[in-house]
Formats: C-alpha cells, sequence, structure tokens
C-alpha cells in the first residue's frame, strides 16, 4: 500500500467509526484497523531496510542516528533543498509506532476476547495520539522524495537505480 491508499484506509476508519460502525460487523470493523496496522508496519519495516540505507548514502535525513533518538529536527527549506538532520525519518517511524504498537495491541485483544461492541472514542483516541505525525511524516517524504529534492542529491542514472521510482 502506498502513502494516499493508508490516508484512504485511514478516512474510511474513521468514516465507518463516526457512523456509528453500521455498515458492518464490530468484528470486520475492528479486523479493518487490523489489517491496516499490519500494512503499515510492514511498510515501515520494508522501507527501514530496504530503502532508507540506500537513500541513506546521499541523504542525511534517512541516516540512522542512534546516538540521539530523542531529538526530531524540524524540515527547513533552504534553497528549495528540503533539509533535515541525520535519524529524521527513523525518529518519526519511532514516534509513530509508540501510538500505532498500542493500537494494534489493543485491536487484537479486542478481536481474541470476540466482543460485540467496539469503543469508537477510545479507538478514535488511539489512532489520534499518532495521527498528526504519521500525517507529516507521510507528506514530508513525499516531498523529500520528489523529484525536485532528489535530483539536488542524486544523478538521473543513481535514481533509476533506486529500489523505487522518483516522481515528478
Amino acid at each position: 500500500m502506498d502513502h494516499s491508499g493508508f490516508r484512504a484506509e485511514w478516512d474510511r476508519i474513521y468514516a465507518t467509526g463516526n457512523d456509528g460502525i453500521r455498515s458492518m460487523t464490530p468484528e470486520a470493523f475492528m479486523t479493518m484497523i487490523l489489517e491496516w496496522c499490519q500494512s503499515l508496519d510492514k511498510h515501515h519495516n520494508l522501507e527501514e531496510q530496504h530503502v532508507f540505507p540506500k537513500l541513506a548514502v546521499k541523504m542525511p535525513a534517512f541516516r540512522r542516528d542512534e546516538s540521539d533518538e530523542s531529538r526530531v529536527a524540524d524540515v527547513v527549506h533552504a534553497n528549495e533543498r528540503l533539509v533535515s538532520s541525520p535519524g529524521y525519518v527513523h525518529e518519526q517511524h519511532r514516534q509513530i509506532h509508540a501510538g500505532l504498537d498500542v493500537l494494534h495491541n489493543c485491536v487484537k485483544t479486542w478481536l481474541a476476547r470476540e466482543q460485540n461492541e467496539v469503543d469508537w472514542e477510545d479507538t478514535r483516541k488511539l489512532m489520534d495520539s499518532f495521527g498528526a505525525i504519521l500525517w507529516k511524516h507521510m507528506d514530508e517524504e513525499v516531498e523529500m522524495l520528489g523529484a525536485a529534492n532528489m535530483k539536488l542529491y542524486w544523478t538521473l542514472d543513481e535514481m533509476k537505480q533506486l529500489p523505487f521510482k522518483v516522481k515528478d
């Protein structure tokens, strides 16, 4: 699933929850959230294992900076170049997973207990606990990996060798 797919599914979860979960069973609703959590976790794992190491060669934001995990620098625009400190995207992932992992575990527990009712307010609060950083991260990542920014770090031939297609 790509970033727009994650957003569309998030919006679908919200719409279903805000509608009182009338369009599906509570189990189907919680399964939808579980699958979304699993997809996002898989997406982040693939990025960290296969994409970020290649980008880190030339782009500091994708380097792992384990010496200061509590810090996230603000992304700034300087001479049309998106600049961020080493470890930036890894720290965003850590912040996202602080909430995502709690949501994921709560949904798995709910499904294991075969409950009949969903507490949408509690579920929404869990989603909201990491929603702002998630969407900030997704938007910034798209911008950092866009052609305008990528050409400042990589040649066209180098971009063709990356494990994803650079979009205009």
